[in-house]
């Protein structure tokens, strides 16, 4: 009976998540505007620093480890995330589809790394933000007061969420870990 009912949320989520992925992206409210850079350096697992303005782009809906915290068994997670952010998109250009800003005034963005020079108006799909990849590949979470422009997006996101949890990937590999939101909410 478990079983059945695994399958069936999984084969929902999965279903849900592969409709997000034909579904269109873009400017959905007359607020979000693409831009084009180029990442200079990864902050951490969820900030990145643009090359010509040295503008902070925080990656959307997604909450990485902070840089010195660790999981329960002292696997070093905040630089795992870091390190398969710098992977990803050190060093080049990216397209971001820019949402707004964060408390501290840094661009809120999902991002892409463009593959081609022509390839800055191509329709991109949700499952291939950079954004998503840290969380299918279980280095970053969900951040809880995410606003998903769909239910498209958020059923995609949280798709990605139950696969990097279901699979042991990243940081579900440990014994367990502090969500980053706890984590900075913790006394020194």
């Amino acid at each position: 009976m478990r079983i059945i009912l695994i399958l069936i949320i999984t084969t929902s989520v999965l279903v849900l998540g592969i409709v997000a992925l034909v579904a269109p992206s873009g400017n959905r409210n007359g607020l979000n505007r693409i831009m084009v850079g180029e990442c200079e350096r990864v902050v951490d697992g969820d900030t990145l620093l643009l090359l010509n303005d040295k503008r902070r782009v925080r990656l959307a809906y997604i909450d990485a480890p902070e840089l010195n915290q660790t999981s329960f068994d002292y696997i070093p997670i905040g630089k795992w995330s870091k390190d398969f952010l710098r992977k990803i998109v050190e060093g080049k250009k990216i397209r971001m589809e820019v949402l707004g800003q964060d408390q501290y005034s840094r661009l809120l963005a999902k991002i892409w790394v463009l593959r081609t020079e022509n390839a800055e108006n191509a329709d991109y799909g949700e499952l291939s933000a950079v954004n998503y990849q840290l969380i299918k590949n279980g280095h970053a979470v969900l951040y809880p007061f995410s606003t998903f422009s769909s239910k498209w997006e958020k059923s995609a996101y949280l798709w990605g969420f139950y696969w990097a949890k279901w699979n042991r990937h990243g940081m579900w590999s440990t014994l367990g870990f502090s969500s980053p939101y706890h984590y900075r909410k913790q006394p020194l």
